[in-house]
């Protein structure tokens, strides 16, 4: 499968990024010295549209209004997780190429799951603990492998997130840096695959305790009541908190007496922790010296709180509107942060999401819509699947437990061992898996992944074809009914739909053209592309996607 074929066949199913300038336009700029990449933890375009009109000057209104805004931008691969999404912004690829197709899947042989960024040579380094982390598992390079291998080590290229998913597969192999939380301590911590100890910067940033600084803090909503007005508070079916409640104002203590484990994560549902990772940022950047010498740095930063709010009360409740208010003050924090200490006309910034996100189902209900849930969908699956190759071909061989070892990514993993020991041709169970899931009502499409081609003009299969890795996937794929759930959690996403699929992308700074919209069909996984355009390098390997004409001012 070529990373080139795979892009031809975008066509429509892609969408457009939103390149924008921090700067007039002007006909000789310097390349920037510091590019910041900002993924928003799943900011949906229809989200951002929806609390657009409320938001002030100098975050994200500054953006689009001073540079480029890419209306059209949507994952090509259906598996629209944390993993797979923050896997594109770094590498510049789809799911079927990069490799991370889920943020967990079945080993092919179903003795494990596999966590997309469990790496056996990453020990831990500034905590305790037993499982490695790293960017093992993904199958191409970053674009920070990129400009470290044309322009040097001097080039630093540093990643920050809550989710260690999120910093790692952006910064990929080779980065000077990927941190993430520790939330049995409240420390930001990393790995062997990048340090052999954490940068004193970082130490004295976990020792002078900035995280358990919100302890007890309350959260409340923004003084600002039309921001508000067309959404409903203290729907029943919203989730709730450590404080057993589903409103505002919240106080963030995770029911302790002191910080602790429960606080963390407490603290990282709230947009306190934006705000910490922000604090981090702007440490990074001073001790770092990003952006000020000859050599070009990347900036990595996944803020995941839109993220953990809008699972638990839902993308169109009051928290989730809070938090994207709460996040576009600090981006103009930010901005302005980086106005003074690099330069105007020194750096560069790309905003775009992992993936985006649907409403609750039982509030889309209220309002007409079919949708609702399934819990027990993959088990039931699983089920099927089971059921039908024991009608066709007996039990499993004595000591397999089944003939189908579970569903991850989307994708049934057949035991391949069990159906050789019984000399069954894979194809004719897959026909036979294939034909009983079909009937389901639950479901809307299944495939059998090695038929899925680049010729695909069914939307929704193309999006399983982009998100497939034949090393790692089930050798069948489903897609639920629009706007149905799995789980149990408020809501979600994960799903081919327009809804998860398109989210924002804007960029802004030197060489990005000013008051320009850009309609083009893209994805996020331009974003690597257009960055080493800015940057004067190639782009990483897999990336082939092309900058829209008009879009750079140089």
């Amino acid at each position: 499968m070529k990373g080139s074929k795979l892009i031809a066949i975008a066509g429509a199913f892609l969408i457009a990024l939103s390149p924008i300038t921090l700067c007039s336009a002007q006909s000789e700029v310097q390349r920037p010295r510091l590019v910041v990449v900002i993924s928003v933890d799943q900011l949906a375009r229809w989200v951002l549209d929806e609390v657009y009109p409320f938001l002030p000057e100098g975050g994200i209104r500054r953006l689009v209004e001073s540079g480029t805004d890419f209306t059209n931008c949507a994952y090509l691969h259906a598996c629209t997780e944390t993993g797979p999404g923050h896997a594109t912004i770094g590498t510049g690829a789809p799911a079927a190429i990069h490799g991370i197709i889920a943020n967990e899947w079945w080993d092919q042989d179903g003795s494990r799951r596999r966590y997309c960024v469990s790496d056996e040579a990453g020990r831990p380094v500034g905590y305790q603990g037993s499982r490695g982390i790293g960017p093992g598992l993904l199958l191409v390079p970053t674009l920070g492998e990129a400009l470290k291998a044309q322009r040097g080590s001097a080039c630093k290229v540093i990643s920050l997130s809550w989710k260690d998913r999120a910093a790692v597969l952006m910064a990929g192999r080779g980065a000077d840096l990927a941190a993430w939380m520790n939330f049995a301590k409240g420390d930001f911590v990393s790995s062997t695959s990048y340090v052999p100890e954490l940068p004193a910067w970082l130490t004295s940033f976990n020792r002078e305790r900035h995280v358990d600084g919100y302890f007890a803090k309350t959260w409340d909503r923004e003084d600002n009541d039309a921001a508000f007005a067309d959404l409903i508070d203290d729907r029943k079916f919203e989730g709730v908190d450590y404080d057993r409640r589903r409103t505002l104002p919240e106080r963030i203590d995770g029911g302790l007496e002191e910080p602790g484990p429960r606080f963390y994560d407490h603290l990282y549902r709230s947009p306190y922790s934006n705000r910490v990772l922000l604090e981090l940022a702007e440490v990074a950047v001073r001790e770092e010296r990003l952006g000020r010498d000859e050599y070009p740095d990347l900036l990595y930063l996944g803020f995941s709180a839109n993220d953990v709010v809008g699972h638990r009360f839902g993308p169109r409740s009051y928290e989730a509107r809070d938090i994207s208010l709460k996040f576009d003050r600090q981006l103009a924090e930010l901005l302005s942060f980086l106005d003074e200490s690099v330069g105007v006309e020194r750096y560069a910034v790309v905003l775009s999401a992992d993936h985006g996100v649907d409403e609750i189902p039982e509030a889309l209900q209220s309002a007409g819509v079919d949708a609702g849930r399934s819990p027990r969908l993959l088990r039931k699956l699983r089920k099927v699947a089971d059921k039908s190759l024991r009608k066709a071909y007996g039990p499993p061989p004595e000591g397999t437990p089944r003939w189908v070892w579970g569903v991850s990514g989307r994708g049934l993993h057949l035991n391949l061992g069990a159906l050789a020991t019984r000399k069954i041709p894979v194809e004719d169970a897959e026909a036979c898996v294939a034909e009983a899931l079909s009937e389901l009502s639950e479901l809307v499409r299944v495939a059998i992944a090695d038929e899925l081609s680049e010729d695909e003009t069914d939307p929704l299969l193309r999006a399983l074809y982009f998100g497939r890795q034949p090393q790692r996937s089930g050798e069948l794929l489903y897609v639920q009914r629009a706007h149905w759930l799995a789980g149990t959690t408020p809501a979600s996403h994960g799903s081919p739909y327009p809804y998860d699929r398109e989210v924002p992308m804007l960029a802004a700074g030197p060489g990005i053209r000013a008051g320009w919209r850009e309609q083009s069909a893209v994805s996020p996984g331009l974003i690597a592309v257009l960055v080493a355009r800015l940057l004067g390098i190639d782009p990483p390997a897999a990336a082939e996607e092309t900058v829209p004409e008009g879009v750079l001012s140089r």
